[in-house]
Formats: structure tokens, C-alpha cells, sequence
């Protein structure tokens, strides 16, 4: 419209004194478009969850995309799909650590970005929510086994040769 009154191409120019609403006109803007992308958003995930809805049991290739205190997010290699690993699932002791990257639990770690083999457990159409379950994935910690009563174990007191 500027470049039509500008250039005096017609009548469908910019009015005398719109300039002044330019910030609000921006500013309704950019709220219609993020409503819109909202929408987008909510009818794909939908959609995918009614794509996914008969293949519940199903295993899946997936990269951890997000780690909470309440579970692991998880993207879906074959299909873009995002669903949530409930931390309920998980190990009891599995603790968040470092600004919400990480995930450990006893003797493994789950790092953003780790490839994971999930089972889905539930797709609800009307939310467009995917529930899984891990299987695989992580990184396996090696820990130390811990010895009864806190104390180190007795140490014979005989040469080592006699023992």
C-alpha cells in the first residue's frame, strides 16, 4: 500500500495519516500470525497423534529433545512426532542436573540429544498427546558397589602369598 500511493499506482494506496497506527496495526499483526502458528501447531500434532493412534505398542527410533523434572520430551526419527517420557516411569531416583540437560539415575545418564529406542504407550487425539516408554538408550554409568556399615573391607593380615 506505501508503495502503491509512492509510486501513484491506484487508489488502493495507504490512507492520509495511517502512519500514525502503524505500531498498533504491527502489533495486531504479530499477534493474528502467532495465533495462526498456535493453530498450526495443535492441528499437526493432532494429526500425527490419529496417524500414530493404531500403531500404540509400536517401537521407535527417537532423540531426546528436552529433559524436565517431570519426564524426558522425545522427537520421533520416522515421523517429527514430540511425545513426553514420564519421570513416574523412569527410575524413582532419577535426578535433573545442570539447567535441565541431563537426567541420571542410578547407573545410567540421558543427555539432550541422545538417541533413544522408546515404545509408545498412548496417543490421545483430542489433546494430540503421545505417551512413551524408554527401552533403550543413554549412557550406562559404571558405579562402584558400596560396602555395608560405611567401613573398608578387612584386610587379612597375613603375607599376600599365604593367603
Amino acid at each position: 500500500r506505501v508503495l502503491i500511493r509512492a509510486l501513484d499506482m491506484g487508489n488502493d494506496g495507504l490512507p492520509d495519516g495511517a502512519e500514525a497506527d502503524f505500531d498498533t496495526l504491527g502489533e495486531h499483526i504479530s499477534q493474528t500470525e502467532r495465533r495462526a502458528q498456535s493453530a498450526e501447531r495443535d492441528a499437526m500434532d493432532r494429526y500425527v497423534t490419529a496417524f500414530l493412534e493404531g500403531r500404540v505398542g509400536a517401537t521407535f527410533a527417537a532423540r531426546i529433545s528436552g529433559v524436565s523434572r517431570f519426564g524426558l520430551f522425545v522427537t520421533l526419527d520416522e515421523t517429527g512426532a514430540d511425545g513426553i517420557i514420564p519421570r513416574r516411569s523412569l527410575d524413582r531416583d532419577a535426578t535433573v542436573y545442570e539447567a535441565g540437560h541431563v537426567m541420571t539415575a542410578p547407573g545410567w545418564v540421558i543427555r539432550l540429544g541422545d538417541t533413544v529406542e522408546v515404545r509408545l504407550r498412548e496417543a490421545n487425539t483430542t489433546t494430540g498427546g503421545l505417551v512413551f516408554e524408554l527401552l533403550s538408550g543413554g549412557t550406562e554409568i559404571k558405579t562402584k558397589k558400596k560396602r555395608s556399615g560405611g567401613k573398608p573391607p578387612k584386610r587379612s593380615k597375613k603375607p599376600r602369598r599365604e593367603r
